[in-house]
């Protein structure tokens, strides 16, 4: 037999009081203060698991055979019921499986849940509308009052961030032995990340400042750092358009991403729409005229 262990958690959302469960005079404040109870779904009890998993794995728990005239009711009335008092420090859950061999275990055939109640309860909160499937996503919704906290999933979202930002790392050394580039970049992170106050950029900032901005942006934002660097022709002719706009060559309509020329034709929705514009062999002429001006305002 193969053992696969996987722990989850189920977690209140924070200032999620409206479901909170006095607890006894004298009881132990940890034990728990929130609980998740059945809920309702297509004029149906809602359910964790399908009509096979359900003859599966039920008759151990509520002591009915599919094959009971009582079973129908049993498993509604199972669901229906359910309800679990959630701890302050979230309710643990074992739901790995046990599989025969090592083949079964690879292909995740053939498993049995090392602990089918944890199991099933993790079911029925994938599916409950009160319950989001990650952190990220809890504030999604009003109505979602816990979260589901995979071990796992975090310490592999943690080292995919960590890999990110040594990726990131790495560029913006490549990056900060270059002035012109250095530049060029932070103009165009400056704009992309507003109204992030640790990743600004005016005329007059010395090299070591940029450079310092360029760190920290690297460090919040790795993702996109790398998309920029990656990016190289775009950055160039960003940073073009940041310039236009900030000597009043080009404008940005406020409070939108539309970039116009001073006769109010719009060139772009948004960034990359004016970069394209730019590109275009249609809009030599004018890209010309808008860097010879920019020249003259140095």
């Amino acid at each position: 037999m193969e053992k696969v262990s996987h722990i989850v958690y189920i977690k209140a959302k924070p200032d999620s009081g409206n479901l909170v469960v006095a607890n006894p005079i004298g009881a132990d404040p940890s034990v728990a203060i929130k609980k998740l109870g059945g809920f309702n779904r297509q004029k149906d009890v809602g359910r964790g698991l399908n009509p096979e998993e359900e003859k599966k794995y039920l008759p151990e728990i509520i002591g009915v055979l599919p094959t009971d005239n009582a079973w129908p009711s049993a498993v509604k009335n199972y669901w229906a019921e359910l309800n679990v008092r959630i701890p302050i420090e979230g309710l643990k859950l074992e739901i790995g499986f046990w599989y025969p061999n090592a083949e079964d275990m690879k292909t995740k055939t053939n498993g049995t849940p090392i602990n089918l109640s944890d199991y099933i309860l993790y079911r029925f909160a994938k599916e409950h509308p009160r319950v989001s499937p990650d952190e990220e996503n809890m504030y999604n919704s009003p109505k979602i009052q816990f979260y589901l906290f995979d071990e796992a999933v975090k310490k592999q979202a943690d080292l995919n961030l960590l890999e990110l930002r040594m990726k990131a790392r790495t560029a913006f050394v490549t990056v900060n032995s270059d002035e012109t580039k250095k530049r060029d970049l932070l103009i165009v992170l400056a704009q992309e990340l507003q109204p992030d106050t640790d990743v600004v950029y005016h005329d007059s900032m010395d090299s070591i400042t940029m450079s310092l901005a360029l760190d920290k942006a690297a460090e919040k934002y790795p993702q996109k750092f790398l998309d920029m660097v990656n990016d190289e022709s775009g950055v160039v002719i960003g940073s073009f358009i940041e310039r236009c706009i900030v000597k009043g060559l080009l404008k940005r309509v406020p409070n939108t991403n539309i970039i116009m020329d001073m006769d109010n034709n719009t060139l772009g929705n948004n960034r990359l729409e004016t970069i394209a514009w730019l590109k275009n062999p249609v809009n030599k002429t004018e890209k010309d005229m808008l860097k010879a001006r920019l020249e003259q305002t140095k």
